[in-house]
């Protein structure tokens, strides 16, 4: 009797470290994943961050302010032990450059003949920026669970920032006729639009901390939500390396004829848009 106990004994025990011994979910060590990430811009309750127009008619246009910017990705992690995870991910984003000025060259007329001049207008439409790049992640589970339960982690990623060559520019005076919480009117005076012929693009190294928790809905899916906070960020223009936070709001201005200045206005959009973010996901475990 005591024999026959002592073998089933054995046979639970090998059981168990056969169960919670392997890496990963019931066995699986790869997962695929897609993620919506929610970046707030807190910035836009104290300050006008405009993410779209409406043209209301020929005279008043309609400014949509931004409080929240999207990215989406998509990964492939592995689980490495009982505790670490490694993924790899591609990362999308699009949002408007935040710009309120444009310095364009127009048409002065004197007595006997014209000149063409620098003049500064107001911004009237939001010129678009996307953003593509690829991400590092490193994950370690509590209990050694991994990939399910709670997590901290680092990402490390590189991403590169353009807009698209002969963009439409609307410019001309504006005047405030009221003010929303989700939109300003303004009336347009001496309406004009042009093209850029240059297309401008920065760079951008981020490290974030990460923490989170990844919940299994059954045996192949789970529901990845993870909070992700900038650590660092050193951005790449103008043939400079500049940290993130010494990007002022002063950046404001579009240029015409260079690109310089529009790459200090998607530098400062960048700082606002690549920072803390939540984020939501589906897991599939291989």
């Amino acid at each position: 009797m005591l024999k026959k106990n002592s073998i089933t004994l054995l046979v639970v025990l090998v059981s168990f470290v056969n169960v919670f011994g392997q890496s990963g979910f019931l066995g699986s060590v790869v997962n695929v994943s897609a993620q919506v990430e929610v970046v707030p811009v807190l910035s836009s309750f104290w300050s006008d961050n405009y993410t779209g127009f409406e043209q209301i008619n020929s005279n008043s246009i309609k400014l949509k302010k931004t409080f929240v910017d999207f990215k989406f990705s998509c990964s492939g992690s592995k689980v490495i032990n009982d505790d670490l995870e490694l993924g790899v991910a591609f990362n999308y984003a699009s949002f408007g450059i935040i710009a309120n000025q444009f310095i364009g060259i127009d048409t002065n007329f004197v007595y006997y003949g014209y000149t063409l001049e620098e003049e500064e207008y107001s911004m009237i439409n939001v010129l678009k920026a996307k953003s593509k790049g690829f991400s590092l992640n490193f994950k370690k589970f509590n209990k050694g669970l991994s990939p399910i339960g709670k997590f901290v982690g680092l990402n490390i990623g590189f991403s590169r920032t353009t807009t698209q060559k002969n963009a439409e520019i609307q410019y001309g005076n504006k005047s405030l006729l009221s003010s929303r919480f989700l939109y300003n009117l303004y009336n347009v005076q001496s309406l004009n639009s042009t093209t850029l012929d240059y297309r401008a693009k920065v760079g951008a190294f981020n490290l974030n901390f990460l923490m989170g928790r990844t919940i299994p809905v059954n045996k192949k899916v789970g529901i990845d939500l993870t909070m992700s906070v900038p650590i660092f960020r050193v951005l790449f223009y103008n043939d400079q390396r500049v940290w993130a936070r010494s990007v002022n709001s002063g950046n404001d201005e579009i240029n015409s004829s260079s690109v310089y200045d529009l790459n200090k206005s998607i530098a400062y959009s960048i700082r606002r848009n690549q920072g803390f973010s939540l984020n939501l996901g589906v897991k599939y475990f291989i």
